[in-house]
């Protein structure tokens, strides 16, 4: 009977304990998280941005331009997309990469190049638009006048018409010339290039080609063997001539970085006079194809005795 009796108050408890859990108040699922709060302005009051333009050393070979947006307000920006615009443009210079730019940050946002109207109307900086993503998900355009930081946006736009007038009468490129190249000379190194110079059909005046000059990776080197900053060429080209005209070179520096981290050592500036030597002096670049700047690049390597 003890047996029994202290079974029954085992079972007993059992089920006493299991009545008080099923009465106890169930905790449920965890609450729902709150939704994290927007990002971004609620409008396009609140957006406070500084934009400037200017080109970076990568730039010129690229054809670019930066657009620098500094965020001077107290929320991050995204920015959709963004344009540049003047009346020195055909046509507005758009780009439409997202780029999120934390409160008081500046980001670079590039653009290509192209499309100036010649001759300029002006060389004032361009205005800026842009497309900025607000707190709810939809988008409001921003105008902002830029600012020319280095006054590299009127330098573009006078080089590139200057360009444009020389192009319409002379075509200028470059050629190895490795039949001319002292390699393995160090300091008196030659490296051989080729100037070739082609009057259009089209041009009423013979075109002077007054000089050409050297870059950060290689000297030019005059008839006495003396290395500066530039060499008188004085070749006139009448309309549909050709002229060949020999440049002599040699490395400029010799830094393992020289060939791998060079940007511009390999577009030479020339000086160049219309009119039958009439007009101004211009001068324009003339810049190596991927074959002539792959050649010139080994040329430096052998004559800095760096490895290929």
């Amino acid at each position: 009977m003890r047996g029994r009796a202290g079974f029954l108050r085992v079972s007993a408890l059992v089920l006493l304990v299991a009545l008080l859990t099923s009465c106890a108040p169930s905790r449920g699922a965890d609450p729902p998280e709150s939704p994290p709060p927007p990002v971004g302005p609620a409008s396009s009051d609140e957006v406070d941005l500084v934009v400037e333009v200017y080109r970076t050393r990568f730039d010129p070979e690229r054809g670019t331009m930066q657009i620098a947006v500094r965020n001077a307000g107290a929320t991050p920006v995204t920015v959709v997309s963004a344009s540049l615009d003047s009346p020195a443009l055909t046509g507005p210079l758009a780009r439409d990469d997202e780029t999120t730019i934390p409160a008081g940050a500046t980001r670079d946002l590039p653009v290509l190049l192209e499309g100036a109207r010649c001759p300029t109307s002006t060389t004032a900086a361009p205005d800026a638009r842009l497309e900025i993503l607000l707190a709810d998900g939809s988008t409001a355009v921003v105008d902002e006048p830029t600012v020319d930081r280095l006054g590299q946006w009127a330098g573009w736009l006078a080089a590139t018409c200057e360009a444009a007038a020389v192009d319409a009468v002379v075509e200028l490129t470059l050629r190895r010339a490795p039949e001319r190249d002292v390699l393995d000379a160090g300091a008196s190194s030659v490296i051989g290039l080729d100037l070739i110079v082609v009057g259009t059909e089209t041009a009423d005046d013979a075109v002077i080609i007054e000089s050409i000059g050297g870059t950060v990776l290689l000297s030019v080197v005059d008839g006495n063997g003396l290395r500066g900053s530039s060499i008188p060429i004085d070749a006139r080209v009448s309309p549909g001539e050709r002229t060949v005209v020999p440049v002599n070179l040699t490395p400029a520096r010799c830094d393992p970085h020289a060939i791998a981290e060079d940007k511009q050592g390999t577009r030479f500036p020339a000086t160049v006079r219309l009119d039958s030597g009439a007009g101004p002096a211009i001068t324009v670049i003339v810049a190596a194809d991927d074959d002539v700047r792959s050649g010139l690049y080994d040329a430096v390597r052998r004559a800095c005795g760096l490895p290929g």
